[in-house]
Formats: C-alpha cells, structure tokens, sequence
C-alpha cells in the first residue's frame, strides 16, 4: 500500500505544467475578452477527441492572443479520466 501511494505522489509532483502561448497581429488589446475551451485527446494525448479552432473561437477579431496550456485543473481532471487514456488541455483566447 505504501508503494502505490509513494509512486502515485511521485507521478503527482513530476506532472509538469507547461504553457505555450502565440499572439496573432498586435496581440489581444488591453480591453479583451476571454474564451476557453478544453481539448480532450484519448491515449494520453496520442489521438485528439476533439478540434479547437482558435480562428474561430476570435472570431472577427485580427488582433488576439491564443495560449495553450496543461494547467492544474487540467491536472486534476486527468487525474480521474486518465485511467481510461482521457486527458484534457485548456486553449485560451483572448481578444
């Protein structure tokens, strides 16, 4: 019992967070709106489930800022989900 809680904390604080982040024109403008959506991709992260259009999430706007992100809530959910091969990813666009 105490291997498997020493080897769940250990894959616990080795989960890294990571965050790539791209502006697209000038970037998003100091007033802006915020949109997230979550990608979900089964075999830990080997096939998408599903697509996230960051265009599509701006909209009309030429001038914003997508980041995408493997956050803690990410972390959490995966938690749950990844022992079916389910994992998720934040994607943000801010316009």
């Amino acid at each position: 019992m105490k291997i498997c809680f020493v080897a769940l904390f250990i894959c616990f604080i080795f989960t890294s967070c990571y965050t790539f982040k791209q502006d697209i024109g000038t970037g998003a403008p100091k007033k802006h709106v915020v949109v997230r959506k979550h990608k979900w991709y089964a075999l830990w992260g080997i096939s998408s489930l599903n697509t996230v259009d960051a265009k599509k999430l701006a909209g009309k706007s030429s001038n914003y800022s997508v980041k995408t992100q493997f956050r803690a809530t990410d972390i959490i959910i995966s938690l749950f989900t990844g022992c079916v091969s389910v994992v998720t990813q934040t994607v943000t666009v801010t316009k």
